[in-house]
């Protein structure tokens, strides 16, 4: 009668200890099995003390987010973030909020949230022709070579059939001593330049269009001076005279058109907040211009260290990344519209319609700086108009679950209604990005192209490219999420913590529960599901339940072992959760492959990584034989042997202990003959086989 192990694999509690295949354990705690031997874990090695208030951390770029509230974290979805930003909810006032490099080197931390414009901005409309009063020549072919250039008598500002009487005066006009000058005056012909304009005048009459604008001479007077001191037969010089034209100005008002205003504010990290209310309709012309008057009013906090181009509300606090604390507000007045508001405005940014039935978006005009009131003076054209304004309102209040997602957006969720981000633009969620839910949201997770929503009831997947294209359909998986604490991403799949086990999505096979062959819907119960932490790390599933881990292996089908949720005070082996919480939070970093672990009291460890092993305890399954047997003599064989290498062999009568010290086979004292035994291994080292048998010899010879 011989029984031996050389390979070893997991447990299974919701088979029958009899019934389990040989190489499947009862207990198999503080080990991998992936080798198919009994790996010690390494202990979990001691990173910081946090502050004891501490409930959630987050690593980025070495350093460690720390805040005494339950916390999600997103890092940027902006590329090269030259801020270095992390995106966490969680905060009691319920605002989304950012830690980065606002500031030189220092962390610091600060609302996401640009406020709007207190007011819709005012608007005028107007002609765009100015009549070029200092620029106006008339050159008349009667041989005067000396006309001097005035300006004209009256307004300057064109209005629609407006006329105007333009005189020029003429010093001194010379003749020769044939005709009298008075006869050659008359009708009257030239060149009259208006501005660029250039109109041929002939027999006192002349029109021109240039620019919508036409200009129309219907009547040329010129009045000698004195003409009794001409002399028919001499040359002389006649005094000044006077040069008038009668100027009609109309203009061709071409397409008519209408457009509407708005503007927003673009604080000192370049982040642009929701559009103010839109302004009055204006009736505009093709070359027409509009003012437009932008009065934000917002009134400084007293820590304002703006001055004309800029102003500060709630400044944030400089500094190294430290405790984030609940109670935590805002020191900006109460009676700023800005309330809440932590950075500096730099920007005012206006944006107009195109004016067209086809295009009703607002584009973007012009960009100044912050002012309490700023005038734009608008002439652009529609056909110049190109960059669209991207709609987007502040984050909502009291979002949950953020996650990052593929394709440049942040999810969150409030009850039953999901919120997708603009793509690359955190600030800004869009009302149209929105879904609701048929079951309030536990939690959220990214996985491929996906966002899971795990509700109350069916999960709720949504894919699509962007959030606007977004298909919402629920799972077959039936199985509701009990902690959002449990929600973990491993080798492609979704992990949750159900009522009746460890659900995955897409389901495995037919089954909507990974774990039901391994622990029944009381054992899994036992584990108290809606407290449950899980984390990803190494293609495994880390569930945290009270003074135990639960770990399941999927590098190779699925495989559990259990440890210690607190490497230095040991749980009993088997022992299912306590009840008693050890970690408060656990994050996966990607970048150093460490998966850290927040104990009670602000202790802040790296799993698996220190260079002390923990011990690693084995326990068969429960051998039957046919009749009652005892076995003589057992070999067991480690790599490495120490104070902790121990063997174990019990029956319902007793039990025999025995310290291991070489790898050589070793008597067992006769115990009382039984049916069924179970052995217990332990060490700090592998162990690598095990064998029981009735003699020597059967040990020897292999059978």
């Amino acid at each position: 009668m011989k029984f031996s192990l050389s390979s070893f694999s997991g447990i299974r509690p919701a088979t029958d200890a009899r019934l389990l295949p040989d190489d499947t354990a009862q207990i198999a705690h503080n080990c991998t099995l992936k080798s198919g031997k009994i790996v010690p874990l390494n202990k979990d090695s001691h990173v910081k003390d946090c502050a004891s208030s501490t409930k959630a951390v987050f690593k980025q770029a070495g350093e460690f987010i720390q805040v005494d509230f339950p916390a999600d974290f997103a890092t940027s979805p902006v590329n090269a973030d030259q801020y270095d930003r992390v995106y966490f909810t969680g905060h009691p006032d319920g605002a989304l909020r950012m830690c980065g490099k606002f500031s030189g080197s220092a962390y610091s931390t600060r609302r996401v949230y640009v406020p709007k414009p207190s007011s819709a901005p005012t608007v005028s409309a107007s002609s765009g022709y100015t009549f070029p009063a200092n620029k106006i020549t008339f050159k008349t072919d009667e041989g005067f070579g000396n006309l001097v250039t005035l300006s004209p008598e009256e307004q300057t500002t064109v209005q629609e059939n407006a006329e105007y009487s333009v005189t020029f005066e003429i010093n001194e006009t010379y003749y020769d001593g044939f005709d009298y000058a008075w006869n050659n005056l008359s009708p009257g012909t030239g060149l009259l330049t208006i501005g660029e304009t250039q109109l041929t005048i002939t027999g006192g009459e002349g029109s021109v269009t240039a620019n919508g604008v036409t200009i129309t001479v219907s009547k040329i007077s010129i009045t000698q001076h004195d003409p009794s001191a001409a002399s028919r037969y001499h040359k002389w010089t006649s005094p000044a005279c006077t040069v008038k034209l009668k100027i009609a100005v109309s203009r061709s008002l071409g397409l008519e058109t209408w457009r509407s205003y708005c503007y927003t504010l673009v604080d000192d990290i370049g982040q642009e907040g929701p559009p103010s209310d839109v302004s009055d309709l204006v009736q505009t012309f093709e070359d027409y211009i509009v003012k437009v008057t932008c009065s934000p009013k917002l009134k400084a906090s007293s820590g304002s260290s703006g001055g004309s181009s800029s102003i500060v509300f709630d400044p944030s606090k400089p500094g190294s990344i430290g405790v984030i604390g609940a109670s935590s507000s805002s020191s900006g007045s109460s009676e700023t519209a800005a309330e809440g508001f932590d950075g500096t405005l730099k920007k005012i940014r206006l944006y107009r319609t195109a004016g067209t039935e086809t295009d009703a978006d607002f584009f973007f005009v012009a960009e100044v700086d912050y002012a309490a009131e700023v005038t734009f003076t608008d002439a652009t054209t529609n056909t110049a108009l190109a960059e669209r304004l991207i709609l987007g309102a502040n984050p909502p209040a009291y979002l949950s679950g953020l996650v990052k997602c593929p394709n440049g957006s942040l999810a969150a969720f409030v009850g039953r209604d999901l919120y997708f981000s603009e793509p690359y633009l955190p600030n800004k969620w869009p009302a149209k990005y929105n879904f609701v839910t048929e079951n309030p949201i536990i939690g959220l997770a990214s996985v491929g192209s996906a966002i899971i929503a795990l509700t109350e009831a069916e999960p709720e997947i949504f894919t699509g490219s962007a959030p606007e294209s977004m298909m919402q359909y629920k799972t077959s998986v039936k199985q509701s999420c009990t902690s959002k604490s449990s929600i973990c991403t491993a080798a492609g799949r979704v992990f949750y913590a159900s009522p009746d086990g460890l659900a995955p999505i897409p389901p495995e096979g037919a089954t909507a529960v990974v774990s039901q062959n391994h622990f029944n819907r009381d054992q899994w119960q036992a584990l108290h599901p809606d407290s449950i932490l899980a984390a990803s790390h190494d293609d495994k599933v880390f569930i945290f339940a009270g003074e135990l881990v639960l770990i399941a292996d999927l590098s190779s089908g699925l495989e559990f072992t259990t440890a210690d949720a607190d490497s230095d005070s040991p749980a009993i082996p088997g022992e299912w959760n306590t009840g008693t919480e050890k970690a408060l939070c656990l994050h996966e970093n990607t970048k150093d492959d460490t998966l850290y672990i927040l104990l009670q009291g602000g202790s802040l460890r790296a799993f698996n990584s220190s260079e002390q092993k923990r011990i690693a305890a084995y326990r068969t399954k429960l051998i039957e034989l046919p009749s009652a047997r005892n076995f003589s003599v057992a070999r067991v064989t480690f790599d490495a042997y120490s104070k902790s290498s121990s063997f174990k062999l019990s029956s319902a009568s007793g039990s025999f202990k025995h310290t291991l010290s070489r790898p050589t086979s070793f008597r067992i004292p006769v115990m009382r003959r039984e049916r069924t035994w179970f052995v217990d291994l332990a060490n700090d080292r592998k162990i690598i086989s095990l064998e029981l048998a009735d003699s020597t010899s059967e040990l020897k010879s292999g059978e």
